[in-house]
């Protein structure tokens, strides 16, 4: 048992604190509430519910993922290729926490980027082809 007073541990069976003398006071038992009584009603846990989705009312914004990853890959035009893929996965998580505006903004700017980096691509191609050819030519 706990002094009240000054928090010292005393003897259950003390009738003051041994460190400041203060009476202790003795934990009368509370009277126990009746239960309930135990029924054999069984209730069934809920049925399966499907994932939240998003409210209907929300438009349908292209992601562009799959051309930025093309992009990337194909192309390899690295920098333009990495932002197009960042702002094509911020579209659904814009969606989703009801930002339209900002989907709207990252589905346009990962389509750029991901253009911008098939046209690096196509351009550095064509300038290794031209360079070989030119090289050959002058080879010869």
């Amino acid at each position: 048992m706990y002094c009240n007073a000054c928090g010292a541990q005393n003897d259950d069976t003390a009738a003051a604190c041994f460190r400041c003398g203060a009476a202790l006071q003795t934990l009368t038992a509370q009277p126990q509430q009746p239960q309930q009584p135990v029924t054999d009603s069984y209730t069934p846990p809920a049925p399966y519910q499907q994932p939240y989705q998003m409210a209907s009312s929300t438009p349908n914004i292209p992601d562009n993922l799959v051309m930025a990853i093309l992009s990337l890959v194909i192309c390899g035009c690295l920098p333009l290729g990495v932002m197009a893929i960042v702002n094509a996965t911020q579209v659904k998580s814009k969606l989703a926490m009801g930002d339209i505006e900002g989907a709207m903004k990252a589905s346009e700017n990962a389509k750029k980027f991901a253009i911008a980096s098939w046209a690096a691509g196509i351009f550095c191609c064509g300038a290794y082809v031209i360079l070989n050819i030119l090289a050959a030519l002058a080879g010869s």
